[in-house]
């Protein structure tokens, strides 16, 4: 991982790791902003610490006077996916495909106002973002929080006059390289992942790890060995696989009620949605896969049992019965 991405015009950087994951290949197309519900822009970014109860990240908080970068932007941030079936998204993959701006509030409820110059901040990331990513800067593509999804978010902030401030920028400025910033995941290995609140390193050869409702990320297990649990009624939300840490190693797609097949690399699943995985598809990347090796892999759903061993792409889970992938086994194999 060379570093993080960020916009040039950040003035600082958090160095908490923060919620995040992959973006599954998806393109970033969409810009989604929202209030902090809170006049402290400290406690606001302090919610969106790995382990913490939200399950919530945005990339950038902005305030009167700052633009914090807090995710990079080639990570997926937790901050427009819904809270579970009943709170569907209005567009699709909202976390993959877009990038999420945090703004603090000058008063509390039931105004939720923001500062001008928070407001003004705001927009030239907007249009920045815009302009590096070529997102068209207008209301299709700039969207207020309640926009995707059921809520009061973003507060007080007027979404039209940020487009429009943004706008001005574009056409008042060039185009601007974005900042590398040194990853705060540089300790850890490639794939260093939240197990029970804190980071590990992904073990040697092919890692597994999982995420369980009500539970949080596991263990890594290794080939063969079991990821989740059997018979205790706790579905899996986000599986990681791994091939010597390396993130890009393993993709495919997951079968989520309400959404679908989604593309994903790496990470398979969300955190903190309550979305339940039914069924997944894995293969190697191009670089692992030279014809030698087969990645084999079952699932254990709810009620179901285990599916059969599949391989190289092929789906593990039954889909349409609103059943869950409760424990997963991935191993690979030398082909004869």
């Amino acid at each position: 991982m060379a570093g993080e991405v960020f916009s040039n015009l950040i003035t600082s950087v958090n160095p908490k790791v923060m919620n995040s994951g992959s973006r599954g290949g998806c393109k970033i197309d969409r810009i989604i902003l929202h209030h902090n519900a809170t006049t402290n822009k400290d406690v606001a970014m302090n919610t969106w610490l790995v382990g913490g109860a939200a399950g919530t990240s945005a990339h950038y908080e902005i305030t009167p006077t700052e633009i914090i970068g807090c995710v990079g932007e080639q990570y997926a941030a937790w901050h427009a996916g819904g809270t579970g079936p009943a709170d569907p998204p209005k567009i699709s993959n909202p976390n993959y495909r877009s990038i999420g701006i945090e703004n603090v509030n000058s008063t509390g409820a039931p105004s939720w106002s923001l500062d001008p110059r928070t407001i003004t901040n705001c927009a030239r990331l907007v249009a920045d973002i815009c302009k590096r990513y070529g997102i068209p800067c207008d209301r299709q593509h700039v969207l207020g929080h309640n926009e995707v999804t059921a809520t009061a978010c973003p507060g007080g902030m007027n979404v039209n006059e940020v487009v429009r401030l943004a706008q001005t920028y574009m056409a008042n400025s060039g185009a601007s390289n974005p900042k590398i910033v040194k990853s705060k995941y540089s300790q850890y290995s490639t794939a260093s992942i939240q197990d029970n609140g804190k980071y590990t390193k992904a073990p040697a050869g092919l890692g597994v790890q999982a995420h369980m409702s009500g539970k949080g990320w596991r263990k890594w297990v290794g080939s063969g060995e079991l990821a989740g649990s059997t018979g205790k009624s706790t579905t899996l939300e986000a599986v990681i696989v791994t091939i010597n840490g390396d993130l890009k190693a393993v993709e495919g797609a997951i079968h989520v009620a309400s959404k679908g097949w989604i593309s994903c690399a790496g990470t398979f699943g969300t955190t903190g949605q309550k979305l339940q995985i039914e069924a997944i598809k894995l293969k190697l990347a191009k670089k692992y896969d030279q014809g030698k090796t087969d990645i084999v892999y079952r699932v254990h759903q709810s009620s179901i049992g285990w599916s059969a061993w599949v391989k190289n792409g092929q789906q593990a889970g039954i889909t349409g019965k609103t059943k869950g992938i409760e424990a997963i086994q991935v191993k690979l194999i030398d082909r004869k």
